[in-house]
């Protein structure tokens, strides 16, 4: 049984995206599976150029002999990968979308995955990139399980669950694949799985809601800005239900803005 790989994609190092990895191959290593870390910002990969008469795609190679090729063994000889990116944009960031561009692999059908998407900042993004994420797995061949999506407003929720969710990789890395048996297999399971589906005003709705679930208010105009914006949420979660998703927009931003000035004061109170 080979190892579960926990890639970073964030250049950063002891940030957020490196604690989730962390935390989910502890869990990995109670099932009883050997782990190890790598970080992309470590690796010289090269953007994909598209070049005329290539092979890598038959034989996992490529021309230029970047770090990529490495890799590429790496995620064959695995038993399971997590892979944790932060967002830009909306997006990926370009390191580990440079990854993703350069994997050429060939046995790695089935084999469990689990993707993570952190959200600095604002926390927009969360969704979108976590799609990206599971987008990749799936084309490859993964089984993509439990996806993650991570900000400041859950970020120590988030790591808990990493944790259990890598035990729960570890415990099917462990046990016999499960390979995909064709494309239209791979794409059913990319739509059952949760968040998948969203889109920017799902997303938006989640975030908000995440922002208020998580707010601890320490004052009464804290409490009166949460009721402003759990009334505004309340209204978003109505017009999306009867279908009118644009309208919905201006009361998630609303509900969404209100929340976030009730962590800035929670923030502001911890420096």
């Amino acid at each position: 049984m080979g190892k579960v790989l926990g890639i970073v994609g964030s250049p950063r190092r002891g940030g957020l995206t490196g604690s989730l990895v962390n935390k989910a191959l502890r869990g990995v290593e109670s099932a009883g599976v050997e782990t190890e870390v790598i970080y992309l910002i470590d690796r010289n990969i090269e953007p994909c150029l598209d070049c005329r008469g290539k092979t890598c795609w038959t034989t996992g190679s490529c021309r230029f002999g970047d770090d990529s090729v490495a890799l590429n063994r790496e995620l064959d000889l695995c038993s399971g990968v997590v892979l944790a990116a932060p967002v830009y944009y909306l997006n990926v960031n370009g390191l580990t979308q440079k990854f993703m561009e350069k994997t050429r692999v060939r046995d790695v059908n089935g084999k469990p995955a689990f993707g993570i998407a952190v959200a600095g900042g604002t926390g927009k993004g969360l969704i979108s990139a976590l799609q990206s994420i599971y987008r990749f797995l799936t084309i490859v061949g993964f089984r993509g399980i439990d996806p993650l999506p991570v900000s400041r407003f859950n970020a120590q929720r988030a790591l808990e669950r990493a944790y259990l969710t890598g035990r729960r990789l570890g415990e099917l890395a462990r046990g016999p694949r499960s390979p995909f048996k064709d494309l239209a297999e791979r794409i059913a399971w990319y739509a059952s799985l949760e968040y998948m589906g969203f889109d920017i005003v799902d997303e938006n709705l989640f975030l908000a809601r995440l922002v208020l679930e998580n707010a601890a208010p320490s004052s009464e105009a804290d409490e009166a800005l949460l009721r402003e914006a759990r009334l505004e949420c309340s209204r978003a979660e109505r017009l999306v239900g009867e279908g009118r998703r644009a309208e919905a927009v201006e009361h998630i931003i609303a509900a969404y803005d209100r929340g976030v000035q009730v962590w800035r004061r929670l923030e502001r109170g911890h420096r």
